[in-house]
Protein backbone atom coordinates (compact mmCIF):
# COMPACT_ATOMS: atom_id res chain seq x y z
CA UNK A 1 0.00 0.00 0.00
CA UNK A 2 1.49 3.53 -1.18
CA UNK A 3 0.71 6.41 1.36
CA UNK A 4 -1.67 9.46 0.38
CA UNK A 5 -1.00 12.93 -0.22
CA UNK A 6 1.31 14.98 1.48
CA UNK A 7 -0.41 18.22 0.55
CA UNK A 8 -3.55 17.21 1.69
CA UNK A 9 -2.15 16.37 5.41
CA UNK A 10 0.07 19.90 5.43
CA UNK A 11 -3.01 21.41 5.26
CA UNK A 12 -5.16 19.43 7.77
CA UNK A 13 -2.19 20.77 10.20
CA UNK A 14 -2.86 24.54 9.51
CA UNK A 15 0.19 24.52 6.95
CA UNK A 16 -1.10 26.89 3.71
CA UNK A 17 0.52 25.67 0.65
CA UNK A 18 -0.16 29.29 -1.83
CA UNK A 19 3.66 28.86 -2.92
CA UNK A 20 4.53 25.22 -3.25
CA UNK A 21 7.99 26.30 -2.31
CA UNK A 22 6.80 26.49 1.58
CA UNK A 23 6.13 22.76 1.94
CA UNK A 24 10.13 22.54 1.57
CA UNK A 25 10.59 24.76 4.38
CA UNK A 26 13.40 23.46 6.84
CA UNK A 27 10.92 24.31 9.62
CA UNK A 28 8.66 21.88 8.21
CA UNK A 29 10.89 18.94 8.38
CA UNK A 30 9.72 17.68 11.60
CA UNK A 31 5.91 18.02 10.42
CA UNK A 32 7.05 16.13 7.16
CA UNK A 33 8.10 12.77 9.08
CA UNK A 34 5.69 12.94 11.59
CA UNK A 35 3.22 12.58 8.49
CA UNK A 36 5.73 9.80 7.11
CA UNK A 37 5.62 7.84 9.97
CA UNK A 38 1.75 8.59 10.78
CA UNK A 39 1.62 6.47 7.16
CA UNK A 40 3.95 3.90 8.38
CA UNK A 41 2.12 3.18 11.33
CA UNK A 42 -1.23 3.38 9.42
CA UNK A 43 0.09 0.28 7.55
CA UNK A 44 1.61 1.62 4.03
CA UNK A 45 4.17 -0.18 2.73
CA UNK A 46 5.56 2.67 0.39
CA UNK A 47 5.79 6.46 1.56
CA UNK A 48 6.14 9.14 -1.39
CA UNK A 49 8.87 11.87 -0.72
CA UNK A 50 7.85 14.97 -0.28
CA UNK A 51 9.03 15.96 -3.62
CA UNK A 52 6.09 16.70 -5.58
CA UNK A 53 6.39 19.56 -7.64
CA UNK A 54 10.36 20.05 -6.55
CA UNK A 55 11.48 20.92 -10.07
CA UNK A 56 13.25 23.96 -11.54
CA UNK A 57 9.49 25.10 -12.98
CA UNK A 58 7.37 24.04 -9.89
CA UNK A 59 9.79 25.92 -7.22
CA UNK A 60 10.74 29.05 -9.85
CA UNK A 61 13.85 30.84 -10.44
CA UNK A 62 14.23 32.12 -7.02
CA UNK A 63 14.76 28.00 -5.92
CA UNK A 64 16.39 26.80 -9.26
CA UNK A 65 19.05 26.44 -7.55
CA UNK A 66 18.50 24.34 -4.81
CA UNK A 67 16.70 21.70 -6.71
CA UNK A 68 19.22 19.11 -6.01
CA UNK A 69 19.34 19.83 -1.67
CA UNK A 70 15.44 19.99 -1.51
CA UNK A 71 15.65 16.71 -3.26
CA UNK A 72 18.41 15.38 -1.27
CA UNK A 73 16.40 16.87 2.23
CA UNK A 74 13.36 15.22 1.37
CA UNK A 75 14.77 11.37 0.60
CA UNK A 76 16.58 11.80 4.28
CA UNK A 77 13.85 13.14 5.93
CA UNK A 78 11.29 10.11 4.20
CA UNK A 79 14.47 7.64 5.05
CA UNK A 80 14.78 8.42 8.71
CA UNK A 81 11.37 6.99 9.53
CA UNK A 82 11.54 4.35 7.46
CA UNK A 83 11.38 0.78 8.86
CA UNK A 84 13.14 -2.10 7.28
CA UNK A 85 10.92 -3.46 5.67
CA UNK A 86 9.32 -0.37 4.17
CA UNK A 87 10.32 1.52 1.13
CA UNK A 88 10.99 5.28 0.41
CA UNK A 89 9.57 6.08 -3.40
CA UNK A 90 11.08 9.13 -5.17
CA UNK A 91 7.94 11.51 -6.22
CA UNK A 92 7.60 12.77 -9.72
CA UNK A 93 4.44 15.12 -9.90
CA UNK A 94 3.02 16.90 -12.68
CA UNK A 95 4.99 20.38 -13.91
CA UNK A 96 1.07 21.75 -14.10
CA UNK A 97 1.70 23.89 -16.99
CA UNK A 98 0.49 24.57 -20.46
CA UNK A 99 3.07 23.15 -23.31
CA UNK A 100 3.48 25.30 -26.38
CA UNK A 101 0.44 23.34 -28.51
CA UNK A 102 -1.96 24.30 -25.90
CA UNK A 103 -0.75 28.25 -25.56
CA UNK A 104 1.36 27.78 -23.26
CA UNK A 105 5.03 28.88 -23.10
CA UNK A 106 6.93 25.49 -21.90
CA UNK A 107 8.26 23.04 -24.48
CA UNK A 108 8.46 19.28 -23.61
CA UNK A 109 12.02 19.56 -23.49
CA UNK A 110 12.16 22.16 -21.10
CA UNK A 111 10.04 19.35 -19.04
CA UNK A 112 12.11 16.96 -20.05
CA UNK A 113 15.45 18.86 -18.66
CA UNK A 114 13.31 19.41 -15.31
CA UNK A 115 12.45 16.23 -14.53
CA UNK A 116 15.58 14.76 -15.68
CA UNK A 117 17.39 17.13 -12.74
CA UNK A 118 14.99 16.14 -10.04
CA UNK A 119 15.18 12.53 -11.20
CA UNK A 120 19.05 12.25 -10.45
CA UNK A 121 18.87 14.29 -7.07
CA UNK A 122 16.11 11.79 -5.95
CA UNK A 123 18.43 8.84 -7.41
CA UNK A 124 21.59 10.70 -5.58
CA UNK A 125 19.30 10.41 -2.60
CA UNK A 126 18.76 6.65 -2.48
CA UNK A 127 15.27 6.21 -3.13
CA UNK A 128 14.19 2.44 -3.15
CA UNK A 129 11.72 3.24 -6.40
CA UNK A 130 10.14 6.48 -8.23
CA UNK A 131 6.03 7.08 -8.33
CA UNK A 132 4.85 9.36 -10.99
CA UNK A 133 1.76 11.10 -10.33
CA UNK A 134 -1.13 12.89 -11.76
CA UNK A 135 0.87 13.47 -15.53
CA UNK A 136 -1.71 15.88 -17.22
CA UNK A 137 0.41 15.02 -20.77
CA UNK A 138 1.10 11.57 -22.17
CA UNK A 139 4.61 13.57 -23.03
CA UNK A 140 5.36 14.42 -19.54
CA UNK A 141 4.64 10.79 -18.05
CA UNK A 142 6.58 9.24 -21.14
CA UNK A 143 9.64 11.81 -20.15
CA UNK A 144 9.34 11.22 -16.42
CA UNK A 145 9.85 7.10 -17.62
CA UNK A 146 12.86 8.05 -19.65
CA UNK A 147 14.56 10.37 -16.96
CA UNK A 148 14.36 6.97 -14.48
CA UNK A 149 16.16 4.74 -17.10
CA UNK A 150 18.50 7.14 -17.33
CA UNK A 151 19.02 7.19 -13.79
CA UNK A 152 19.58 3.66 -13.65
CA UNK A 153 16.94 2.34 -12.12
CA UNK A 154 14.90 -0.01 -14.10
CA UNK A 155 11.75 1.05 -14.97
CA UNK A 156 10.48 -2.50 -14.84
CA UNK A 157 7.93 -3.29 -12.15
CA UNK A 158 4.23 -4.53 -11.95
CA UNK A 159 1.95 -1.94 -12.26
CA UNK A 160 -1.65 -1.39 -13.62
CA UNK A 161 -1.49 0.23 -17.35
CA UNK A 162 -3.68 3.24 -16.50
CA UNK A 163 -4.83 6.56 -18.65
CA UNK A 164 -6.66 9.19 -17.37
CA UNK A 165 -7.39 12.63 -18.66
CA UNK A 166 -7.68 15.83 -16.62
CA UNK A 167 -11.90 16.28 -17.61
CA UNK A 168 -13.57 15.87 -14.14
CA UNK A 169 -16.86 18.01 -13.88
CA UNK A 170 -14.65 20.68 -12.02
CA UNK A 171 -12.45 20.93 -15.38
CA UNK A 172 -12.90 25.08 -15.62
CA UNK A 173 -13.60 26.49 -19.03
CA UNK A 174 -11.66 29.17 -20.47
CA UNK A 175 -10.77 31.49 -23.67
CA UNK A 176 -7.31 31.66 -24.38
CA UNK A 177 -5.63 34.82 -26.10
CA UNK A 178 -6.65 33.14 -29.77
CA UNK A 179 -10.56 33.23 -28.55
CA UNK A 180 -10.62 29.66 -28.66
CA UNK A 181 -12.43 27.93 -26.02
CA UNK A 182 -10.27 26.01 -23.91
CA UNK A 183 -11.45 22.66 -21.13
CA UNK A 184 -8.77 21.96 -17.99
CA UNK A 185 -6.36 20.98 -17.02
CA UNK A 186 -6.88 23.72 -14.34
CA UNK A 187 -9.67 22.04 -12.09
CA UNK A 188 -12.13 24.02 -9.72
CA UNK A 189 -12.10 21.05 -7.16
CA UNK A 190 -14.63 21.00 -4.61
CA UNK A 191 -13.60 23.93 -3.08
CA UNK A 192 -15.32 26.64 -4.12
CA UNK A 193 -15.95 24.06 -6.88
CA UNK A 194 -18.44 24.74 -9.76
CA UNK A 195 -20.34 27.97 -9.79
CA UNK A 196 -23.33 25.79 -9.89
CA UNK A 197 -22.15 25.00 -6.03
CA UNK A 198 -22.86 28.62 -4.42
CA UNK A 199 -19.58 28.80 -2.94
CA UNK A 200 -18.49 31.53 -4.42
CA UNK A 201 -16.80 29.63 -7.33
CA UNK A 202 -17.69 31.61 -10.70
CA UNK A 203 -15.57 29.52 -12.99
CA UNK A 204 -17.97 27.64 -15.72
CA UNK A 205 -17.30 23.77 -15.07
CA UNK A 206 -18.11 21.05 -16.96
CA UNK A 207 -20.88 20.37 -14.62
CA UNK A 208 -21.86 23.93 -15.06
CA UNK A 209 -21.92 22.51 -18.72
CA UNK A 210 -24.14 19.58 -17.94
CA UNK A 211 -26.83 21.07 -15.83
CA UNK A 212 -27.36 24.29 -18.11
CA UNK A 213 -27.77 21.30 -20.99
CA UNK A 214 -30.31 20.09 -18.81
CA UNK A 215 -28.24 16.70 -17.85
CA UNK A 216 -28.55 17.39 -14.22
CA UNK A 217 -30.89 17.77 -12.02
CA UNK A 218 -31.82 20.85 -11.27
CA UNK A 219 -33.10 20.65 -7.83
CA UNK A 220 -30.19 19.41 -6.97
CA UNK A 221 -27.75 16.70 -6.47
CA UNK A 222 -27.62 13.26 -4.37
CA UNK A 223 -31.54 12.46 -4.06
CA UNK A 224 -31.81 16.15 -4.04
CA UNK A 225 -29.99 16.58 -1.22
CA UNK A 226 -27.03 18.78 -2.30
CA UNK A 227 -28.91 22.14 -3.88
CA UNK A 228 -27.39 23.26 -6.76
CA UNK A 229 -28.31 26.89 -8.35
CA UNK A 230 -29.21 26.89 -12.23
CA UNK A 231 -28.45 30.23 -12.72
CA UNK A 232 -25.20 30.57 -11.32
CA UNK A 233 -23.89 28.06 -13.79
CA UNK A 234 -25.49 30.03 -16.69
CA UNK A 235 -24.24 33.42 -15.63
CA UNK A 236 -20.48 32.05 -15.40
CA UNK A 237 -21.21 30.42 -19.13
CA UNK A 238 -22.96 33.76 -20.27
CA UNK A 239 -19.72 35.46 -18.90
CA UNK A 240 -16.72 33.88 -19.33
CA UNK A 241 -17.63 32.17 -22.45
CA UNK A 242 -20.84 32.97 -24.33
CA UNK A 243 -20.19 36.77 -24.40
CA UNK A 244 -16.02 36.50 -25.51
CA UNK A 245 -17.12 34.16 -27.80
CA UNK A 246 -20.46 36.16 -29.32
CA UNK A 247 -22.62 32.77 -28.96
CA UNK A 248 -25.86 31.74 -26.51
CA UNK A 249 -25.30 30.11 -23.25
CA UNK A 250 -26.47 26.54 -24.98
CA UNK A 251 -24.00 26.58 -27.59
CA UNK A 252 -21.32 27.34 -25.05
CA UNK A 253 -22.12 24.67 -22.78
CA UNK A 254 -22.72 22.17 -25.85
CA UNK A 255 -19.10 23.24 -26.99
CA UNK A 256 -17.55 22.74 -23.53
CA UNK A 257 -18.85 18.90 -23.06
CA UNK A 258 -17.89 18.28 -26.81
CA UNK A 259 -14.04 19.60 -26.01
CA UNK A 260 -14.04 17.66 -22.49
CA UNK A 261 -15.74 14.25 -25.00
CA UNK A 262 -12.45 14.88 -27.09
CA UNK A 263 -10.26 14.87 -24.48
CA UNK A 264 -11.48 11.91 -23.47
CA UNK A 265 -12.50 9.86 -26.47
CA UNK A 266 -8.15 10.87 -27.46
CA UNK A 267 -7.16 9.18 -24.38
CA UNK A 268 -9.56 6.02 -25.30
CA UNK A 269 -7.77 5.58 -28.87
CA UNK A 270 -4.08 6.09 -27.05
CA UNK A 271 -5.16 2.85 -24.91
CA UNK A 272 -6.42 1.09 -27.90
CA UNK A 273 -6.27 2.06 -31.56
CA UNK A 274 -2.52 3.30 -30.68
CA UNK A 275 -1.83 0.03 -28.89
CA UNK A 276 -3.25 -2.05 -32.25
CA UNK A 277 -6.20 -2.57 -30.33
CA UNK A 278 -9.84 -2.21 -31.46
CA UNK A 279 -12.48 -0.36 -29.50
CA UNK A 280 -15.34 -1.64 -31.47
CA UNK A 281 -14.51 -4.93 -29.67
CA UNK A 282 -14.91 -3.76 -26.17
CA UNK A 283 -17.65 -2.83 -23.56
CA UNK A 284 -17.34 0.63 -22.43
CA UNK A 285 -17.69 0.29 -18.60
CA UNK A 286 -18.93 4.33 -17.68
CA UNK A 287 -17.66 5.08 -13.60
CA UNK A 288 -16.90 8.28 -12.04
CA UNK A 289 -19.57 9.76 -10.83
CA UNK A 290 -20.66 11.81 -14.15
CA UNK A 291 -18.57 9.28 -16.36
CA UNK A 292 -22.42 8.01 -17.76
CA UNK A 293 -23.11 11.81 -18.90
CA UNK A 294 -20.75 11.26 -21.38
CA UNK A 295 -20.84 7.09 -21.97
CA UNK A 296 -22.91 7.83 -25.40
CA UNK A 297 -21.15 10.70 -26.85
CA UNK A 298 -17.98 8.38 -26.25
CA UNK A 299 -19.43 4.95 -27.63
CA UNK A 300 -20.67 6.90 -30.54
CA UNK A 301 -17.98 8.47 -31.38
CA UNK A 302 -15.43 5.59 -30.91
CA UNK A 303 -18.35 2.37 -32.64
CA UNK A 304 -18.57 0.91 -29.07
CA UNK A 305 -21.95 -1.01 -29.44
CA UNK A 306 -22.38 -1.85 -25.79
CA UNK A 307 -22.08 0.23 -22.60
CA UNK A 308 -21.77 -1.07 -18.67
CA UNK A 309 -22.97 1.80 -16.03
CA UNK A 310 -22.82 0.63 -12.32
CA UNK A 311 -25.35 0.90 -9.81
CA UNK A 312 -22.98 3.69 -7.92
CA UNK A 313 -20.43 4.42 -10.65
CA UNK A 314 -19.37 7.10 -8.13
CA UNK A 315 -18.00 4.55 -5.92
CA UNK A 316 -17.25 2.26 -8.93
CA UNK A 317 -13.23 2.59 -7.85
CA UNK A 318 -13.61 2.80 -4.20
CA UNK A 319 -15.41 -0.34 -3.63
CA UNK A 320 -12.99 -2.01 -6.31
CA UNK A 321 -9.56 -1.16 -4.34
CA UNK A 322 -12.06 -2.61 -0.85
CA UNK A 323 -13.49 -5.90 -2.71
CA UNK A 324 -9.88 -6.94 -4.79
CA UNK A 325 -7.55 -9.39 -3.26
CA UNK A 326 -4.17 -8.28 -1.32
CA UNK A 327 -1.41 -8.91 -3.06
CA UNK A 328 2.64 -8.59 -2.34
CA UNK A 329 5.09 -9.06 -4.64
CA UNK A 330 8.33 -10.12 -3.15
CA UNK A 331 11.19 -10.21 -5.22
CA UNK A 332 15.03 -11.56 -4.57
CA UNK A 333 17.83 -11.01 -7.75
CA UNK A 334 19.84 -14.43 -8.10
CA UNK A 335 22.19 -13.31 -10.90
CA UNK A 336 23.58 -16.62 -12.74
CA UNK A 337 23.51 -19.16 -15.19
CA UNK A 338 20.56 -21.50 -14.45
CA UNK A 339 22.20 -24.40 -14.66
CA UNK A 340 25.14 -23.33 -12.02
CA UNK A 341 22.09 -22.24 -9.32
CA UNK A 342 21.30 -25.27 -7.23
CA UNK A 343 17.77 -26.34 -7.21
CA UNK A 344 17.88 -26.63 -3.22
CA UNK A 345 18.80 -22.90 -2.97
CA UNK A 346 16.00 -21.71 -5.70
CA UNK A 347 13.44 -23.73 -3.43
CA UNK A 348 14.76 -22.28 -0.51
CA UNK A 349 14.77 -18.50 -2.08
CA UNK A 350 11.25 -18.73 -2.91
CA UNK A 351 10.10 -20.53 0.55
CA UNK A 352 12.00 -17.74 2.72
CA UNK A 353 9.99 -15.26 0.04
CA UNK A 354 6.50 -16.86 0.69
CA UNK A 355 6.96 -16.62 4.30
CA UNK A 356 7.44 -12.86 3.96
CA UNK A 357 4.32 -12.47 2.20
CA UNK A 358 2.22 -15.18 4.47
CA UNK A 359 3.65 -12.83 7.47
CA UNK A 360 2.78 -9.98 6.38
CA UNK A 361 -0.94 -11.31 4.93
CA UNK A 362 -1.88 -12.38 8.51
CA UNK A 363 -0.64 -9.48 10.22
CA UNK A 364 -3.20 -7.95 7.65
CA UNK A 365 -6.22 -10.18 8.79
CA UNK A 366 -6.44 -12.84 6.25
CA UNK A 367 -6.52 -16.28 7.31
CA UNK A 368 -3.40 -18.62 6.45
CA UNK A 369 -5.93 -21.04 4.13
CA UNK A 370 -7.16 -18.10 1.92
CA UNK A 371 -3.42 -17.36 1.26
CA UNK A 372 -2.10 -18.30 -1.81
CA UNK A 373 1.76 -18.18 -3.65
CA UNK A 374 2.29 -18.19 -7.24
CA UNK A 375 6.30 -18.33 -8.38
CA UNK A 376 7.93 -16.63 -11.07
CA UNK A 377 11.27 -16.24 -12.40
CA UNK A 378 12.55 -13.47 -14.67
CA UNK A 379 15.30 -15.48 -17.54
CA UNK A 380 17.02 -13.54 -20.37
CA UNK A 381 19.86 -15.32 -22.91
CA UNK A 382 23.04 -14.10 -21.97
CA UNK A 383 23.41 -10.57 -23.75
CA UNK A 384 20.26 -10.22 -23.82
CA UNK A 385 18.67 -6.35 -22.62
CA UNK A 386 15.27 -8.33 -21.18
CA UNK A 387 14.04 -10.81 -19.14
CA UNK A 388 10.63 -12.81 -19.52
CA UNK A 389 8.74 -13.41 -16.69
CA UNK A 390 8.14 -17.43 -16.70
CA UNK A 391 5.55 -18.52 -14.09
CA UNK A 392 6.57 -21.88 -12.54
CA UNK A 393 3.05 -23.07 -12.00
CA UNK A 394 3.66 -26.74 -12.20
CA UNK A 395 7.33 -26.88 -11.65
CA UNK A 396 8.36 -28.70 -8.58
CA UNK A 397 12.13 -27.80 -7.98
CA UNK A 398 12.62 -31.10 -6.28
CA UNK A 399 15.76 -31.95 -8.46
CA UNK A 400 17.83 -30.98 -11.46
CA UNK A 401 15.33 -32.06 -13.98
CA UNK A 402 12.68 -28.49 -12.69
CA UNK A 403 15.76 -26.75 -14.72
CA UNK A 404 15.19 -28.70 -17.94
CA UNK A 405 11.45 -27.69 -17.44
CA UNK A 406 11.92 -23.93 -17.05
CA UNK A 407 14.52 -23.79 -19.71
CA UNK A 408 11.13 -26.00 -21.98
CA UNK A 409 8.81 -23.11 -20.72
CA UNK A 410 11.26 -20.24 -21.20
CA UNK A 411 11.74 -21.28 -24.94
Amino acid sequence: FFDGAMGTELIERGIVLGDSAERFSPYFSEIITEIHKAYFDAGSDVIQTNTYGANRIGLGPKLENKIELINLRQVELANTVCPKNGYVAGNIGPSAVLLEKDGGEYTINMIQEAIDEQVKALAKGGVDLFSIETMYYLEEALAAISAIKGSGYPARFPFIDLAEISSGGGSIAWVDQGSALRVGPISAGADPGPACYGQKGDDPTITDANLVLGRLNPEGLLNKIFKIYPELAEKSILKKIAEPLKLDVIESALGIVKIANNHMSRILRIVTVERGLDPREFILNAFGGAGPLHACDLAEELKINEIIIPNNPGLFSAMGLLFTDAKHTYVKSIRKNLFDIDYSDLEQAYQVLEKQGSVVLTEEGFKTKSIAHKRFVDLRYVGQGFELLIPLEGIALQNENCKDQILKRFN
